[in-house]
């Protein structure tokens, strides 16, 4: 996992992206590939670079994000510092300090996410110390109030990445409910 901070959060995601991208383009011309079903599936911090990647990639049909969300870099730090550092639990640290955060945002995929007009789908993790589960909750809901094409799944006893969570049927039905067929 590479380490953000908002000061360098614009070049290491731009560099993540290139190299999601430079996958991409050695896989979409083989003739295998169905370029109507390519779509980017990845988790945690890959929720800040696939949006990077989706917008200069026409290909791209959809994404799903495992516990990866949409809050700004330092949003996420400052959440990262007071449940991991801190030792605050998930709910107490959306409550109050991180209610109120004020620092500097870093990378914002908001804005991206704004223009995509992909399907999008967020699994997320009702006990995530990594990702701020209200503030990306407030945010999606803002993002598919405005039109986005987004959807999100929180799984109660989750943790970080989900590990313990079966989220292909979840995963199934939100492929078959955006038209996206599974051979």
């Amino acid at each position: 996992m590479v380490e953000f901070s908002t000061a360098s959060s614009e070049q290491t995601i731009a560099l993540l992206a290139s190299d999601m991208q430079a996958v991409l383009d050695a896989l979409l011309p083989d003739p295998r590939i169905d370029r109507e079903r390519v779509g980017l599936f990845r988790a945690s911090q890959s929720a800040w670079y696939m949006p990077v990647v989706a917008a200069a990639t026409p290909d791209v049909r959809f994404m799903i994000v495992i516990t990866g969300g949409v809050a700004p870099v330092g949003f996420q730090n400052k959440y990262e510092f007071l449940t991991r550092i801190a030792g605050l639990p998930p709910a107490e640290a959306g409550l109050g300090p991180l209610r109120d955060f004020d620092g500097p945002p870093g990378f914002r995929a908001i804005p991206i996410l704004e223009e995509l007009g992909i399907p999008l789908l967020y699994l997320l993790g009702g006990d995530d110390r990594g990702v701020p589960l209200d503030g990306n909750l407030a945010a999606m809901r803002e993002l598919a109030a405005n039109g986005a094409h987004l959807e999100f799944q929180v799984y109660d006893v989750g943790g970080h990445v989900l590990p313990d969570v079966d989220i292909w049927p979840a995963v199934a039905r939100w492929l078959a409910s955006a038209g996206i067929e599974v051979r």
